[in-house]
């Protein structure tokens, strides 16, 4: 693994910052606009998933204890 020996100048310090700034920015913003167009389906998958463990549980609950 190479080091580099020379030192960082407070230029080269603070526009590296300034751009890891700006990029995690950019992939907060691509996704939120990706989770804008999907949210919904993510709403109807989650319930779907809770009312099917609900009916497992409620089955192994009630059905479960006759035997």
């Amino acid at each position: 693994m190479a080091t580099d020996p020379s030192p960082k100048t407070l230029a080269e310090q603070f526009f590296r910052a300034c751009t890891l700034i700006l990029g995690g920015v950019g992939a907060l913003w691509l996704a939120f606009c990706l989770l804008e167009k999907i949210w919904i389906w993510l709403l109807i998958a989650g319930t779907v998933a809770v009312l099917l463990c609900a009916g497992v549980w409620a089955y192994r609950r009630w059905w479960g204890q006759r035997f």
